[in-house]
């Protein structure tokens, strides 16, 4: 695990820079017979987050790192298709909410995935409510 690095702007207001890397892949298709293929590209990831809300942009650029997807998709793939991108680019950009209510008892986390392949613009909006059973189920006793 990669620890993130927390750069303060003002008080409570946070730029994390998660990921500056490079990505490479050696993939063969036998049943094809097409040869190895190599792909590979950088990838940049930063955020900023104030008060629960984030805004976070991922960036890719870079060959195909799926190039077997229209084949197999999800049967070879364990991710979705955000990395086959046939235009050497795959920007996500996101905006987020993430709180706890209830002493950490009940989470909330909605946002809004923007996102582009250099050919298109996709939209995914999220929802997710979390209740840690634990904390309520298992409550040391007094």
């Amino acid at each position: 695990a990669q620890s993130l690095r927390r750069l303060p702007l003002r008080r409570s207001l946070h730029l994390r820079c998660p990921g500056l890397g490079y990505l490479q892949s050696l993939q063969r298709d036998r049943r094809t017979e097409e040869g190895w293929k190599a792909p590979k590209g950088g990838r940049l990831a930063l955020s900023v987050s104030r008060w629960g809300v984030c805004l976070l942009n991922e960036l890719y650029v870079g060959e195909n790192m799926l190039p077997f997807w229209d084949i197999y998709g999800t049967g070879l793939y364990a991710s979705g298709p955000f990395y086959a991108t046939p235009k050497k680019i795959y920007n996500q950009t996101a905006v987020t909410y993430n709180r706890r209510f209830f002493n950490n008892t009940v989470g909330v986390s909605a946002g809004f995935y923007f996102h582009y392949d250099g050919v298109g613009l996709g939209l995914q909006q999220i929802l997710k409510v979390s209740v840690n059973l634990q904390k309520t189920v298992y409550r040391p006793k007094k």
